[in-house]
């Protein structure tokens, strides 16, 4: 669960701050990401799931005005279908009642779909994600 959250939280930090225009480089990528997570790492533990759906929509609006480079299309990809899977979720409560982080377990395919996206990169692409503090390295069992 806590891996789950984890996920979440990343993708909410990367929608968070896009800046928009052109196809980023790789590296571009790695860089705006992990800066996000860096500044924006912490969600709101209050939040309703009214301003949960509305903060997923912006999101998913900041993630596709990102164009990746063609080595993350999958992953980002992944981000965007999981984003648009939590505003669906978040939609779905009672809008004035605080947001259920334990409802995103439903996600859990997502998020696993999410992390063979990134396993699926080329190790150095890989590699860059996880020097920014953008991705996190798979913990082995």
């Amino acid at each position: 669960m806590k891996k789950m959250i984890g996920l979440a939280a990343l993708v909410l930090v990367i929608a968070a701050c896009s800046s928009g225009g052109g196809q980023l480089t790789v590296e571009g990528y790695a860089k705006w990401c992990g800066e996000v997570w860096e500044r924006d790492g912490e969600a709101n533990p209050e939040a309703t799931s009214g301003q949960a759906a509305e903060l997923f929509a912006e999101m998913v609006s900041d993630l596709r005005s990102v164009t990746p480079p063609s080595e993350l299309e999958d992953y980002h990809k992944s981000g965007i279908r999981m984003v648009e899977a939590m505003e669906a979720l978040a939609k779905s409560q009672p809008s004035d009642e605080q947001f259920n982080p334990w409802l995103l377990i439903a996600l859990l395919p997502l998020g696993e779909e999410h992390d063979a996206a990134l396993e699926a990169l080329d190790p150095e692409v890989r590699a860059q994600l996880v020097a920014t503090g953008c991705a996190d390295e798979e913990e082995e069992d």
